[in-house]
């Protein structure tokens, strides 16, 4: 499952068409924008995950 989802992220890392947005209240976030390595990010501490999913600290 861990080289699906790494392989899944790095399809947005790097193609620009692509886009993984993250949107609260209006505010719009692009998650590749804002990581320095998308696909790492799910097996670290306050990555994008632990950030922006109500799923994150479970």
């Amino acid at each position: 499952m861990g080289t699906f989802i790494f392989a899944y992220l790095n399809l947005f890392e790097e193609n620009e068409e692509f886009k993984l947005i993250y949107e609260e209240k209006g505010k719009q976030v692009n998650l590749v924008e804002i990581s320095e390595m998308l696909k790492a990010e799910p097996t670290i501490d306050n990555g994008w995950i632990d950030r922006f999913s109500q799923f994150g600290k479970k």
